[in-house]
């Protein structure tokens, strides 16, 4: 004779059966009701009229609940989002980082992207400044290629002011890059050109292969001061 079950009984059976069988046979209601018989205690049956079987179902999402068990009737889990802003910061953070003599709290930086003709992101252009990062002749310029969750450095440029500027000319497929030169024995200031050489911008725009400006030149400004920067130890 088929008997019914107690909810505490279905809560115990749901717990036991969950991770081995219920994946497989969700849908299938004579399939859960033989998940009932194998899981009952002392061989009883838990399912037996249409009504049990809907008490089964609803007990085991409880179940699930209490339990901290994603329920197949609900949503299954997803890993948080990571946005580009964060994934930059934590990039600069373990890259600016030194294992001897820790960080920098006064590191601040300023970013923006570079973006080819269909939107996405080519490269992007990272200020920073800083006590470790700055002269009399300014402080440091990197250019960032975007490498699935991280970023390949292209480019490291010391002694840069802003404004920062994306040029409308390209050299070996990337755009040219325009920085401020001035201080450090530099005077007056004037604005040079960083150009890609196949592999990476130039390390210091005051010597060749970077080279002033001169006269009107078009681009964009991309980092127009330091005025905004965030503060990227906290």
């Amino acid at each position: 004779m088929l008997k019914a079950v107690t909810l505490a009984q279905l809560l115990q059976a749901t717990a036991v059966c969950y991770n081995l069988v219920l994946p497989r046979v969700s849908g299938n209601e004579s399939a859960i009701a033989r998940i009932g018989e194998g899981c009952a205690d002392s061989g009883e049956t838990v399912v037996n009229t249409q009504e049990n079987l809907a008490r089964f179902r609803l007990v085991f999402v409880i179940g699930c609940m209490l339990c901290g068990i994603p329920s197949a009737a609900g949503q299954q889990p997803h890993s948080p989002t990571v946005s580009p802003d964060n994934t930059l910061k934590l990039f600069l953070k373990g890259y600016l980082s030194d294992r001897r003599f820790g960080v920098d709290k006064t590191t601040h930086f300023s970013s923006a992207s570079v973006k080819r003709s269909d939107g996405t992101i080519e490269e992007v252009v990272v200020y920073v400044s800083g006590q470790s990062w700055c002269g009399s002749g300014g402080c440091i310029l990197l250019v960032l290629e975007p490498r699935g969750t991280s970023y390949n450095i292209i480019g490291r440029a010391s002694i840069v002011w802003p404004p920062i500027r994306v040029l409308q000319s390209s050299t070996n497929g990337r755009r040219d890059i325009g920085v401020w030169v001035q201080g450090g024995g530099i005077q007056p200031g004037y604005q040079a050109v960083l150009q890609f050489n196949g592999k990476r911008y130039p390390g210091n725009p005051t010597v060749p292969p970077a080279r002033r400006l001169t006269g009107e030149t078009a681009g964009e400004v991309l980092i127009p001061g330091a005025e905004n920067a965030q503060t990227l130890f906290e």
